[in-house]
């Protein structure tokens, strides 16, 4: 009834209210079992009910959606009233056509704070943006290579002392992808992130930095293993030079071996086999709760 309620709002304002439905039900749901205890069960309905009350009136906000991007989360929401003004970190916004923004660094926050100011009566905000943040290494030490494991058929380089400098980065693992002449069309070469060091029914998203050498570039199916068949979770394309990649895998089963596949065709051009060079920086996790 009160998802009910909050659709019924959303129409009214002309906006979709599936991706901030959809933030809640990861937090409780995989696909359409539910994972979570009776504790976050009633957060999640709490936080639903917080969202109706917050919706109307002359103070009113309404959350259109949240991007998580990298390091990021875009927050988008339209106020109530058009007779209201919103301020974030002390300073009034400006909408775009009616849709209001702020852009959150989540290695530093997991929530925002809005004032919603009407005439003389104002009221303070404090919206759950995303899970938690995890940077989970730079990939530049020998230590912390166990979140990339690799196949020996696909890679002939795995270079951690490559000093490859852009911006704030420090030094990237160097990872080389090749193919095979003659190979069947059952040959993927892949990498792998593993993530049993984590509670991975409990990770929202998989992102990283990577730079790929590859003029054409290249594409992944990205998919988990189920101990049988690989599951397609999404497909990526890197294109050449820098790339930013953020993975949803909370619909993804990964329990079978907690690892995240990166698969792609036959690196063979012309019965002869090409590398791919992949310089990955930025390791990061997003968790479901906080």
């Amino acid at each position: 009834e009160s998802i009910n309620v909050l659709k019924s709002i959303y129409e009214e304002k002309g906006l979709d209210s599936e991706n901030v439905l959809n933030s809640l039900y990861e937090r409780i749901l995989t696909g359409t079992i539910s994972i979570a205890d009776q504790n976050t069960f009633d957060e999640v309905r709490t936080t639903l009910g917080e969202m109706i009350t917050e919706s109307s009136g002359d103070l009113g906000i309404i959350y259109k959606d949240i991007i998580i991007e990298d390091n990021n989360a875009t927050v988008e929401f339209i106020l109530a009233s058009d007779r209201a003004t919103v301020e974030f970190n002390e300073k009034v916004l400006t909408a775009k056509d009616g849709v209001y923004s702020v852009v959150v660094d989540l290695s530093k926050q997991s929530y925002i704070k809005l004032k919603v100011v009407n005439g003389s009566k104002s009221v303070e905000y404090n919206k759950y943006v995303a899970g938690k943040y995890v940077l989970v290494s730079e990939l530049d030490t020998e230590e912390k290579m166990s979140y990339l494991s690799t196949n020996k058929d696909s890679t002939i380089g795995l270079n951690t002392d490559t000093a490859f400098i852009s911006g704030s980065l420090k030094a990237s693992t160097k990872l080389q992808l090749t193919g095979r002449v003659g190979s069947s069309s059952s040959f993927y070469p892949f990498f792998a992130i593993n993530l049993s060091d984590y509670d991975v029914t409990n990770i929202s998203s998989v992102g990283f930095k990577v730079y790929c050498d590859n003029k054409d570039g290249i594409t992944f199916n990205v998919s988990s293993f189920t101990g049988a068949a690989y599951a397609l979770i999404e497909e990526i394309h890197l294109d050449y030079g820098w790339n930013n990649v953020t993975i949803n895998v909370s619909a993804a089963k990964l329990t079978y071996d907690k690892k995240v596949y990166f698969r792609t065709n036959n690196l063979v051009s012309f019965g002869l086999p090409y590398s791919v060079d992949l310089y990955f920086n930025n390791l990061m996790l997003l968790t479901k709760g906080e």
